[in-house]
Parts: structure tokens; C-alpha cells; sequence
């Protein structure tokens, strides 16, 4: 998950020239305990 998500932000981010460093990482993780709050079975 955080693959595509680096691609996308990267994309997002590079006419700021900002990078995406662990912004990536950060924002899957909080997907996925979000997720995990919903769907409690995950």
C-alpha cells in the first residue's frame, strides 16, 4: 500500500519541490488503523 501511495504523493509534491520522505509511510499507517477501528476482524 505504501508503494502507490509514495508514487502518487511524489507526483503530488513535485511541482512544490517538496519530497515525500515519510509522509508516505505515515499516512498508510494511519489507513490502516483507521481501517482497523471500522473492520475490528482486521
Amino acid at each position: 500500500m505504501t508503494v502507490p501511495l509514495m508514487a502518487s504523493v511524489s507526483i503530488w509534491l513535485l511541482p512544490f519541490g517538496l519530497p515525500a520522505l515519510t509522509m508516505p509511510f505515515a499516512l498508510s499507517t494511519w489507513l490502516i488503523l483507521g481501517a482497523m477501528k471500522v473492520l475490528p476482524d482486521l
